[in-house]
């Protein structure tokens, strides 16, 4: 065999490999699958509703424990765990229940995990929403999206954890700085509202990236992450969602290090 022909096949196999790695990293290129949006109705008595990320529970470096004494602090009914609350991957079963039903404290009656699908949290993935109920507080674990709509209260709040527009943290973490710094709005944000089909008047809150973001124009939070890492600074953040006159009211709450 020629080493012409070594460098063709070797060439191909190389463009081969790359598109591999770009497909599986970024699903919404080829549409490798489409998350699926679940919705959930609220009513105002299960307002107001905290919203966090990336705990990264099990890791040495977390802070998690101060996300229960928030939750436990404040009157929030609702609460919504936008992935990587685990750091560790760990087999789906009841122990994940008995996890999540922690964060039914002070007032809180309602929990929503919305898991990673990348490289933290549960495995395998469930395809469909699978609740179960403690002392008629409801426990829910939600693949992929959630879509929350508020009774008397125009708007909707899509909830993800982010890593369908980049699998990979890191590179996640990279293509927001860079796009946030060029364009003014995160990558991850432009995917995933294009993604879901987001209407200019609704939200879109997502983690994965670490990195903290509250953009009101273009109506996206990112909740930042509880946990130190060398590469990158701890931007621990929760998000807050209220009916306000009738229409949906989205902040963010930055905590100081």
């Amino acid at each position: 065999m020629s080493s012409y022909l070594m460098l063709l096949i070797a060439s191909g196999l190389f463009l081969a490999s790359l598109f591999i790695v770009l497909l599986h990293n970024f699903p919404w290129i080829m549409r490798c699958y489409i998350p699926r949006i679940h919705n959930v109705k609220l009513s105002l008595d299960d307002l107001p509703v905290f919203i966090v990320s990336d705990i990264h529970l099990g890791n040495k470096n977390s802070l998690g424990v101060y996300v229960f004494k928030i939750a436990s602090k404040y009157s929030f009914r609702t609460m919504v765990i936008a992935g990587d609350l685990i750091d560790k991957r760990v087999f789906f079963s009841d122990k994940v229940f008995d996890l999540l039903k922690m964060f039914l404290v002070g007032d809180v009656k309602n929990v929503f995990y919305i898991p990673s699908s990348s490289s933290h949290d549960i495995e395998p993935l469930p395809k469909n929403v699978i609740t179960q109920y403690f002392n008629g507080r409801r426990v829910a674990v939600v693949p992929q999206a959630l879509a929350i709509s508020i009774s008397n209260c125009v708007g909707r709040i899509y909830i993800t954890h982010g890593d369908y527009a980049s699998r990979n943290g890191v590179v996640a973490h990279l293509l927001d700085a860079i796009f946030t710094k060029v364009l003014s709005r995160p990558f991850t944000v432009l995917v995933l509202r294009k993604v879901f089909n987001v209407k200019n008047f609704e939200w879109i809150i997502y983690g994965h990236t670490h990195l903290t973001a509250y953009l009101k124009n273009y109506r996206a939070v990112n909740t930042g992450c509880w946990i130190r890492r060398p590469h990158e600074s701890m931007q621990k953040a929760f998000a807050i969602l209220k009916c306000s006159n009738g229409f949906v009211e989205v902040g963010l709450v930055r905590i100081k290090n």
